[in-house]
């Protein structure tokens, strides 16, 4: 949860910020713990 808002406050501070693939293709790490997703690339063009 920590990291969802995270990187939420992240995308909202830097309005160049975006995914750099469809959010359908993010690869998912399993685990209830510590999943997620593996990488998150992420692409950045000056507003």
């Amino acid at each position: 949860m920590e990291a969802r808002i995270a990187v939420r406050t992240l995308f909202e501070k830097r309005p160049g910020l975006m995914l750099d693939l469809d959010p359908r293709e993010l690869a998912r790490r399993p685990g209830i713990l510590l999943g997620g997703v593996e990488r998150l690339p992420v692409r950045f063009s000056p507003p």
